[in-house]
């Protein structure tokens, strides 16, 4: 060190002089903070020290001063390119004319160091120059009273003014005047992990993750390289910070400690570092090793994997902690993917999440031991940046093979009979949608919903069709979601794009709104105003609309953890009800738009969910009743308590449950499966009346793939339904007229009566 030369230094003379001392208000102490003798290393300890919550942490009333083991200006870093960097030395007049005198809205961020602005300097200076010009910087202030002193801050200028690695943050100076202690780093366009994991509403890419994975990973590396390695201590989402392209500097070296050399295998220091971070060892001993930074590395990869912070008291409390909550996952190949962030729906790397599971499964060992080094984790990360073997490819491909997809007309999606019952109302999957009439003739002089006669596409005069906007979108992989309101005077409609208003009599679009993303994946219309939509997203918020006023009433009720996939409406309790594909229930008041309760559904044993199972509710006729649907089983919930009254499973023979709806009555409960059979149950009871198979309602020459999406109940007729196929048609269905109902021995296959079938191309009705 006394061969460093500049500002470095003046600086390190003016420290080791004295002239500028610590504050008695940087000395830290905490009421949770560890003592070291009084620590026994046990898993009962260890289980108490991982329920801890997030905060910083350190060991009460240690000393500070210049002879701290933790802060050693004098240590000598062994490595070649850990040599000192020239840095300037700014006036504090100067730094305060680059932030435009410390304005607010030029706060990047806040620590326990003091606050983070922006500025701007001259190039090849330190004079300050005009916002926009010159070099943008960040300007960290020490607070005179702030939870880090003047030890760190003597500490960061100490490592990063030695320290050159494309994945540090660059120190470009630092300004010590009277009791004012400022560093000045590089820009860091994107800002922190943290932010872009759990502040922001779009979600990193797979690819994203991983290359910040790596670049993290390749600067703990750096640091730990070499006869005198460096412990970072710090490793968190809040101190990887990152540039436009997503690369990676690692920021705040103030806890940062030489390592252990020789032949010594641990360094003793004070307890430091933030709790969900920190590795147990070091917690419970006091006993430093880069393993201990490894640990830190991977709670924070468990983050990147999840989208999920390392403790978190809003969730439930056996998942607060996400270590404690991930270890089975991580052990279980077969149920890594349950961990992968839901916001990346299925597009990440299959291998991907196998391989990264077993990196942050290795580098969170007990055994601190057994955990990799850095230089190992980089290895095992760099190939997956490669992989382009994505979950949606493969899922496309497994839909394809049953018959889901490149079908020669696209499958309905959606499906409604009006409120009149005079008309059913579909959407397919490429955003178009289809009204049936039935014609009035001599076999249907009232022109009312039958079976006995084909209903017929009705389009208004002008001839145009009412189409979703899918600007931008991919209909393969869109969500389609309509509703319709309680006149029957328009639609409104999504599938992928902005939402669309059509008008019910001219097919006109009315309006559009809330352009993706997030895109909404369900529509329901407030049952005693027709203006209110309450529209689900697959960002798995729900927001309220006012079609009226062309705003949103409420923004972001959040509930769910993956995209909601159903809304319904109780006025009599005035709640509304959602469901996800995390296969979780919720109950939202509708005179505030607060979280009432949610609720967990139970998959039994014997089913295995898939990763974004759709997840269908709708209330019985007493509005208190909710029916839940879900692909392995039926449930009946009571609201507002959510509670689970009974529960009805399929036989595995059918195949997963596609849709299912009460009759008009809810006397009865239509049950659709991927076998194209139907289960027909006493809603009641849960006890199955009788069963339709496939051929009962379609010809026998009909594709076996084809099955039903969909169903619908007539609005009047409690023994009519309609189903909405993969092959693009739509059956409508009810009973033999001598039998007049559906039948009531359970377990029989019944025969349905005359069916009506429509395709794109055809109104030909099918006798059955």
């Amino acid at each position: 060190m006394d061969k460093k030369c500049g500002c470095w230094s003046v600086l390190k003379r003016s420290v080791g002089n004295g002239s500028c001392k610590p504050s008695a208000d940087s000395t830290r102490s905490s009421a949770t903070s560890f003592t070291r003798t009084s620590l026994v290393y046990d898993a009962a300890t260890e289980t108490r020290y991982l329920n801890a919550s997030n905060r910083d942490m350190c060991a009460p009333n240690e000393p500070q001063n210049s002879s701290d083991p933790d802060l050693d200006p004098d240590q000598e870093l062994g490595n070649s390119d850990k040599k000192p960097r020239q840095l300037l030395q700014f006036s504090f007049h100067e730094l305060k004319s680059a932030t435009g005198n410390f304005r607010p809205d030029s706060i990047l961020g806040e620590g326990g160091f003091g606050f983070v602005f922006k500025g701007w300097i001259e190039e090849n200076g330190t004079a300050p120059a005009k916002p926009g010009s010159g070099i943008t910087v960040a300007v960290k202030s020490l607070k005179p009273d702030g939870l880090q002193g003047h030890r760190e801050w003597v500490a960061e200028v100490d490592f990063l003014g030695q320290l050159h690695h494309p994945n540090l943050v660059k120190l470009i100076g630092y300004c010590i005047e009277d009791d004012q202690r400022l560093l000045v780093y590089e820009f860091m366009t994107r800002g922190s992990l943290e932010n872009h994991l759990f502040r922001r509403t779009i979600p990193l890419t797979w690819s994203n993750r991983i290359k910040i994975a790596t670049g993290a990973a390749k600067g703990l590396a750096f640091l730990h390289e070499g006869t005198k390695p460096i412990i970072y201590r710090d490793f968190k989402t809040s101190n990887i910070l990152l540039d436009t392209e997503y690369n990676v500097k690692l920021s705040d070296f103030g806890l940062a400690k030489a390592g252990p050399q020789g032949d010594k295998t641990h360094v003793s220091t004070r307890v430091v570092g933030t709790y969900g971070y920190a590795a147990p060892e070091y917690v419970m001993t006091g006993h430093l090793t880069t393993k201990s930074d490894v640990y830190s590395f991977g709670v924070v990869l468990l983050e990147i994997l999840t989208g999920r912070r390392s403790m978190d008291k809003k969730r439930p409390s056996g998942e607060q902690n996400l270590v404690m909550w991930a270890r089975p996952y991580l052990a279980d190949k077969r149920k890594v993917y349950q961990l992968v962030d839901p916001r990346l729906e299925l597009n990440y790397s299959v291998k991907g999440v196998q391989k990264v599971s077993q990196i942050a499964y290795n580098c969170l060992s007990r055994d601190s031991k057994a955990r990799p080094s850095m230089d190992e984790v980089v290895k095992a990360l760099s190939p997956l940046q490669q992989l382009n073997d994505f979950a949606i490819l493969s899922y496309h491909a497994r839909m394809s093979q049953q018959g889901r997809r490149k079908k020669k007309q696209p499958e309905v999606t959606r499906l409604m009979y009006t409120n009149s019952g005079l008309a059913l109302l579909a959407l397919a999957a490429n955003a178009v949608h289809k009204l049936w009439k039935w014609p009035k003739s001599d076999h249907n002089s009232t022109g009312k919903a039958t079976a006995s006669v084909a209903p017929q596409i009705w389009q208004p005069t002008s001839g145009i069709l009412m189409t979703s906007d899918i600007s931008g979108t991919s209909t393969e992989d869109s969500i389609a979601c309509f509703a319709l309101s309680n006149n029957n005077s328009y639609v409104t409609s999504a599938s992928g794009g902005k939402i669309s208003l059509f008008n019910m009599m001219t097919f006109k679009t009315m309006t559009t709104f809330m352009p993706p993303p997030p895109a909404a994946t369900f529509l329901a219309f407030h049952p005693q105003d027709n203006n209110i939509i309450a529209i689900g997203m697959n960002d798995s918020s729900i927001q309220i609309y006012n079609v009226q006023i062309d705003e949103v009433v409420k923004t972001k009720l959040k509930g769910h953890h993956k995209r909601v996939t159903s809304l319904a409406f109780s006025s009599n309790h005035n709640v509304l009800a959602s469901s996800g594909a995390d296969s979780q229930l919720c109950l939202w008041s509708t005179n505030k738009w607060e979280k009432q309760i949610s609720r967990k559904l139970q998959i039994p044993g014997r089913h295995v969910a898939a990763p974004f199972a759709n997840t269908h509710v709708q209330f019985h006729q007493d509005q208190s009743q909710l029916l839940v649907v879900h692909e392995t089983q039926i449930a009946i919930f009571e609201a507002p308590k959510l509670e689970c009254l009974k529960q009805w499973g399929p036989q595995q023979a059918n195949g997963a449950i596609t849709h299912a709806a009460y009759s008009c009555d809810s006397e009865i409960i239509y049950v659709a499966f991927e076998d194209g059979s139907i289960d027909i149950l006493t809603a009641s009871t849960l006890r199955l009346s009788c069963r339709l198979s496939l051929t009962s309602y379609l010809p026998s020459n009909s594709n076996s793939k084809v099955y039903p999406l969909v169903v619908a109940a007539h609005p009047s007729k409690p023994n009519q339904f309609a189903l909405g196929l993969t092959d693009g048609g739509v059956c409508v269905i009810e009973p033999l007229e001598s039998e007049g109902k559906w039948g009531s021995s359970p377990g029989v296959e019944n025969d349905a009566g005359p069916s009506s079938s429509t395709a794109e191309n055809t109104t030909d009705q099918a006798e059955r």
